[in-house]
């Protein structure tokens, strides 16, 4: 089933909040600005292109039930899967979000007591090409994080975001990587174990900055 954005202003055509495929196109039409403005960078522009063709052509089942809006169900796209790519993003929220959820629910049942708390962990902005590179170093720098002693859980999941920006005043672009990490911790950790964020940045993450805040569940 073949959806297309406006690719004129990089909006969502005026259909593309009806029908059962109308969350694929909102999605879908974020990629035209950034593939744009990508390949104006000789060094961005094989990305940029990637991008541009990403999900022209989607093929979906459609589960039509009784009183309630239709199920669509993505079966098969010709996707770019770069880092980049909104609809791609997107598509990984979906499975990770699901993934989250049934492991929350497994482990409550054996933790009941279990509270969550959000953690951000940030970077300093670096070159769009050295963006692989960073990644990697903040992967091997979280491992190491989460061995430390003072670290407060067994139990936690991570994501990484990135965002990007242009400065008019240097070439290229920059790419601003984090993690958002969910911890689940004890209910002591709020009297007598809790880590303050002076704390996170003595124990390992001395060059980044840190931000947490309770997470209701």
């Amino acid at each position: 089933m073949p959806r297309s954005c406006n690719s004129a202003t990089g909006k969502a055509p005026p259909y593309a909040d009806d029908g059962v495929l109308g969350a694929f196109s909102r999605h879908r039409c974020f990629n035209t600005p950034i593939s744009r403005d990508l390949m104006l960078d000789a060094d961005t522009r094989e990305i940029g292109r990637r991008i541009a063709n990403c999900a022209h052509t989607l093929k979906a089942e459609v589960l039509l039930h009784e009183e309630l809006r239709p199920e669509t169900n993505l079966k098969a796209a010709h996707v770019c899967n770069t880092r980049l790519c909104p609809f791609c993003e997107w598509r990984r929220t979906r499975v990770w979000r699901k993934r989250l959820y049934e492991g929350l629910s497994q482990l409550y049942a054996d933790e009941p007591k279990l509270r969550g708390i959000f953690l951000t962990l940030t970077v300093r902005n670096c070159r769009l090409e050295d963006l692989g590179d960073q990644i990697d170093q903040m992967n091997r720098a979280w491992n190491r994080f989460t061995q430390r002693a003072f670290f407060p859980t067994d139990y936690w999941f991570r994501r990484t975001e990135i965002t990007v920006s242009g400065n008019p005043l240097l070439p290229g672009y920059s790419a601003h990587p984090h993690f958002h990490a969910l911890l689940l911790v004890k209910p002591s950790f709020f009297s007598h174990g809790y880590v303050r964020q002076t704390e996170w940045h003595s124990n390992g993450w001395t060059q980044h900055g840190s931000t947490t805040r309770p997470w209701s569940t």
